[in-house]
Parts: C-alpha cells; sequence; structure tokens
C-alpha cells in the first residue's frame, strides 16, 4: 500500500508535537531520512508515483485538471498489475463515485489532482475505472477473503494534513493517522504480510531541495510492516519514482519512465 499524505516538511513532521502518533510510527519503523519530492504541486508528483513520468509540459505543476491537462498517455502501475493479473484497488477519499474526474465534497473533500489513475485515459474507462473507488469500502474489503493485492490511498483534503482547507492541519491528519493506521494493520491484508509505504506528496513550497532534477522538497517515508519492525533509518537517497522503482521490483515488473534511473533509488521493503 502506498498511502500518499500531503505538504509538509520532514523536518516540520519529525519531533512535532503535533504530530504524536506520526513520531511514534518514525520511532517503530523504517524511517527514510533522504527521502525527496519530484517537484510542487500535488500532481506532478501522484503522475510520478504511478507512472515514472511528471508530465510537467502539460501543465501537471498547475494541478490541471483531468479535461484541462495536455497529454498525458503511456503506461502505468495499474497497467502493469492488470497484464500480471495481480489484483489491485485505488481508494480515494470523499470521492463520489467510481473514478470522478471532478473535484467533490467541497473545500475538504475529493480532490481529484490526488487521483492520478483517472488523468490516464484507462483510468477513466472499464475495467480500470472499477477499481479506482471511494475509501468508505477499503477497511472491510481488505478483510475479505480476496482483498487486493496491490493499493493505493489517497485520504480526504481534510484527512491529509495538508494544510488546503481549515479542516486540513497537521493535527487532524495526525489523529487520522493514529485511527486509519491501526485499522489497516487489523485487517487480514496486513496480517497476511501487508507493507504500508506512507509517504507525503511534496514538502512545503519554500523547499526545494533535491537532486537529479527533484525539487519538490525533503519529505518522510516510512515503510510499516512486520519485517521493518524496529528496522531504525534509511539514509539512502530515494525519490518519487524510487518509490514507484521499489513497488516495481517487488512484482518484478519493468521499471517505468524515471524509475528505471538507479539515482532515483529504492526503498528496502523487506528489511
Amino acid at each position: 500500500m502506498i498511502l500518499m499524505m500531503e505538504n509538509e516538511s520532514y523536518s516540520t513532521l519529525i519531533g512535532n508535537g503535533s504530530a504524536s502518533y506520526l513520531n511514534s510510527l518514525a520511532g517503530s519503523y523504517l524511517k527514510a531520512t533522504s527521502s525527496y519530492a519530484r517537484g510542487h504541486d500535488s500532481l506532478p508528483n501522484y503522475l510520478e508515483m504511478i507512472s515514472g513520468n511528471a508530465f510537467e509540459k502539460s501543465g501537471t505543476s498547475g494541478d490541471c485538471s483531468p479535461s484541462s491537462c495536455g497529454s498525458i498517455t503511456g503506461k502505468d502501475l495499474a497497467d502493469q498489475l492488470q497484464a500480471a493479473g495481480i489484483g489491485w484497488k485505488a481508494y480515494m477519499g470523499a470521492m463520489p463515485s467510481d473514478c470522478s474526474t471532478s473535484n467533490a465534497s467541497g473545500s475538504g473533500g475529493y480532490g481529484v489532482r490526488h487521483d492520478p489513475f483517472v488523468y490516464f485515459a484507462q483510468g477513466r474507462r472499464q475495467p480500470e475505472c472499477g477499481d479506482v473507488v471511494p475509501a468508505s469500502g477499503m477497511i472491510t474489503e481488505l478483510n475479505s477473503a480476496s482483498p487486493p493485492a496491490f493499493v493505493f490511498y489517497s485520504p480526504s483534503i481534510c484527512q491529509d494534513g495538508g494544510n488546503d482547507a481549515p479542516c486540513s492541519t497537521l493535527a487532524n491528519g495526525d489523529s487520522f493517522l493514529a485511527k486509519r493506521i491501526p485499522e489497516i494493520m487489523g485487517t487480514a491484508w496486513y496480517r497476511d504480510g501487508g507493507t504500508i509505504i506512507l509517504t507525503w506528496d511534496e514538502s512545503s513550497d519554500s523547499d526545494t531541495s533535491g537532486q537529479f532534477g527533484d525539487d519538490g522538497g525533503h519529505v518522510l517515508t516510512l515503510v510499516i510492516s512486520a519485517k521493518t519492525k524496529g528496522a531504525g533509518s534509511f539514509s539512502s537517497y530515494v525519490d518519487t519514482a524510487g518509490i514507484l522503482r521499489s513497488v516495481e521490483n517487488a512484482y518484478g515488473f519493468p521499471y517505468l519512465g524515471d524509475a528505471a534511473r538507479s539515482s532515483s533509488g529504492m526503498l528496502p521493503l523487506s528489511r
């Protein structure tokens, strides 16, 4: 599972009393201390995370909508999973219906810019559309007899801690994680060897640090699983495409786009 939170720098999160639960996770599971985002704003990072391409030339740095972006084409992680016959689901907080392409539920609700799958034509039609669904059913499905093997989870704006709405505070994001992470860890999916990659899409706007073309700033990434409990810190460089590379490596897929660069790094998912 990739669980995406929003718009906070590593230095703001680590040691912050408003994120006490998150800091308890950071002290208990593998913590990537040199994790960097692809860019600013949200959308290029989300697209990079599933395709290895941020598509900046198509206007994604301005968080364009699926109908207003330029050309966004090619394969993404969902295509790889489907071709391999591996079950997957993308769960979206406050999404009103499957593969919705418009913002919904107000400023704290569903932001389509946080749903990269629907920016690809294949994500807006069946069968992929049926796998990009509201998050309300996620825990039930992860407890089912046949849960999806791979999960992408984008909480609602109120839950993601990114300050994009009055409700979207760091403290509210931490409270959300304090409720949701234990729920996920209690599911059959997690107990059967599930791994949660908890990461942030980008750092604060003022942070443009990074290497190899990355300028989205220093973000926090945690790898939460039974295998990484007590693993401590991981100091090697890893960026947004490196997280995709890590997932593709785990499934034995060829690397898409920037994930093919060794400089993007790779998380030790089973350390």
